[in-house]
């Protein structure tokens, strides 16, 4: 189904209101081929970015906005756990720039974290049409550059790491690139999460810390000490009880 050379089509834009609705249309209009890599698009400045859960991403210039569009195999995608997959492309790319080991970590499900705050947001989203190929959108936020004002208290900055001289298209190459060798390695496991399980339990955040989980309407799901994540992907928190309790999705924040 992929070929090793096969990457999406990058479109660049100054200004779209979100790159993963850009993507949609560009979808929509035929611009994708039956390749699993089928099309990227950045963009310089979102009006309407948007993270997890419907939450606004503002989108500073001087940062990086991608979304990459790959085709559906036939069989069912665990997105949540393909949500875990983009994480560690990611965090390999960011952790080579910045020669910040053991600093940048996982935050499950979804977000990439250093000590003075978040540093990316994913977002993974399904296209379901009534066209073929359907598409998985993986939606992206890097924070690159620190600007001069307004900057979100926080937010933290690759800059605040290391001096960043790569340029945000050289950037997403880096990471098209790293997510799609995810991608087969993914593939070739035939999609399925356990032998990534260590190596994003090495990197993930809040271990052994106490957290409680919340659903959107704030109630709360789960709370204890962090054990990782099980061979699904799914967040494992230990009650004071012993008991252990799996969670798909929510927000964990410390107790």
């Amino acid at each position: 189904m992929l070929e090793s050379n096969e990457y999406p089509q990058l479109v660049i834009c100054d200004e779209v209101d979100s790159t993963q609705d850009e993507l949609r249309r560009l979808l929509a209009q035929g611009q994708a081929s039956n390749n699993q890599a089928a099309l990227a698009v950045m963009a310089r400045t979102q009006t309407a970015g948007r993270g997890r859960l419907g939450r606004s991403w503002v989108s500073l210039p001087g940062s990086l906005y991608l979304s990459i569009a790959l085709a559906l195999p036939e069989y069912s995608v665990e997105v949540a756990s393909l949500s875990l997959i983009v994480g560690l492309a990611v965090y390999e790319v960011l952790e080579d720039l910045t020669g910040s080991q053991q600093v940048i970590k996982l935050k499950w499900p979804n977000d990439l974290v250093c000590p003075k705050g978040k540093l990316a947001g994913i977002l993974v989203e399904l296209n379901q049409t009534e066209q073929k190929p359907q598409h998985v959108i993986i939606g992206l936020g890097v924070n690159t550059q620190r600007p001069q004002s307004g900057a979100s208290e926080r937010a933290a900055y690759l800059s605040d790491l290391s001096d960043i001289t790569l340029g945000l298209e050289q950037l997403a190459e880096l990471v098209i690139k790293s997510i799609m060798d995810y991608a087969h390695a993914l593939q070739a496991a035939e999609y399925s999460f356990a032998g990534f399980r260590d190596e994003y339990n090495a990197r993930l955040s809040l271990s052994g810390q106490e957290v409680g989980v919340r659903n959107r309407l704030g109630q709360i799901l789960a709370e204890g000490v962090v054990a990782g994540v099980d061979e699904s992907g799914l967040l494992l928190i230990q009650s004071g009880d012993g008991s252990l309790a799996k969670v798909s999705s929510g927000e964990v924040t410390l107790r």
